[in-house]
């Protein structure tokens, strides 16, 4: 009988010993499902602390960007500076020009040396405000329409030889470059012309079709 007792006993502390040691071993777990929600967390608010700062980022960008109708300039002063004038300039090209002739070429060697040797056109941007101003005409007018320009050319115009340059010259190139025969590429850029006439030695006029807002630039460019 005490053998059986002492037996019985062992056997209950052997199921506690057993009960405590489950018990403590699923306890523990918990602190593993923490850690590996608490590194889930964390890197939940890294990812959403990097799209803010992009966000905030972007949106600084974009309250200092030119909005609608606003002009966008340097505060520094940025026009050229013109304290040594004259001297030499040398222009080096790796092919020969076709021709003097703007309306028979469209090769850039011959670009280049017809830049060089020709005046320019009637009117030129002025470099500091973009307005044209008189380069080869003294003066020009436009009609109320905004159809016909009147262009006053300089008494004082020469060829590179001492002849009068005329508008009847401006008359002549124009019409040169209207001939089918030489196959001029840029002629679709004046097309809006209308007509082109010589009224005097120094009285141009030029009529265009329609309305068009750059035509000032390219019949006096």
């Amino acid at each position: 009988m005490p053998t059986i007792k002492i037996n019985h006993w062992l056997l209950v502390w052997s199921l506690l010993l057993l009960v405590g040691l489950t018990a403590c071993g699923q306890a523990a777990k918990p602190d593993t499902t923490i850690s590996a929600s608490s590194a889930a967390q964390t890197g939940s608010d890294t990812s959403q602390d990097t799209v803010k700062n992009v966000v905030e980022t972007s949106a600084a960008a974009q309250a200092h960007a030119p909005k609608l109708g606003e002009t966008v300039a340097s505060a520094e002063d940025v026009t050229t500076p013109r304290t040594h004038p004259g001297g030499e300039y040398h222009d080096v090209a790796t092919s020969d020009a076709v021709s003097f002739q703007p309306y028979l070429t469209s090769d850039t060697a011959s670009s280049g040396y017809q830049g060089l040797v020709w005046a320019g056109g009637l009117l030129r941007l002025d470099e500091k405000t973009l307005d044209y101003i008189p380069n080869m005409a003294e003066s020009y007018s436009i009609s109320e329409d905004g159809l016909t320009f009147i262009f006053h050319l300089r008494p004082d115009l020469k060829w590179s030889d001492g002849q009068p340059l005329t508008a009847h010259d401006f008359e002549w190139t124009y019409n040169q470059a209207k001939m089918p025969e030489h196959s001029w590429p840029y002629l679709s850029q004046i097309d809006f012309i209308q007509s082109y006439k010589a009224l005097d030695d120094n009285t141009l006029e030029i009529k265009i079709d329609h309305i068009y807002a750059p035509a000032l630039g390219q019949i006096s460019g």
